[in-house]
């Protein structure tokens, strides 16, 4: 696996309440995942579909987003939801579209409801 090996990164959301009637977000899905940085990252899954797959905590009526990682380097990753008001799933895939197959790290409730992956 290279250093510039593209990584897709499913936050699979779990939602306590109905969402309510809104547009889907820009990264619905996985082929039109949103490229992301070392920064903190604000999402929605207002809107958002249910096509995610992890091995972990999810319901396939759970909405979720995608984000996409392109490592510079060889260095470790953590992907977390702190912060959160309702309960969600990280789940972090080599490729897109992401069988379960090729899931990097999959997380449920790391911290309270918060989920946490490393990879």
């Amino acid at each position: 696996m290279t250093a510039q090996q593209r990584w897709a990164i499913a936050v699979l959301v779990t939602l306590l309440v109905s969402p309510l009637l809104a547009a889907p977000p820009i990264a619905d899905t996985c082929e039109t995942a949103l490229p992301i940085a070392f920064e903190p990252v604000a999402g929605s899954t207002m809107g958002a579909g249910a096509d995610g797959d992890a091995s972990c905590g999810t319901s396939k009526l759970s909405p979720d987003v995608w984000y996409r990682f392109t490592p510079t380097a060889a260095a470790r990753l953590v992907a977390s939801t702190a912060g959160s008001s309702f309960d969600t799933v990280v789940s972090a895939h080599r490729s897109c579209p992401p069988p379960t197959s090729g899931e990097l790290a999959c997380n449920d409730n790391g911290a309270g409801l918060q989920a946490a992956a490393s990879f």
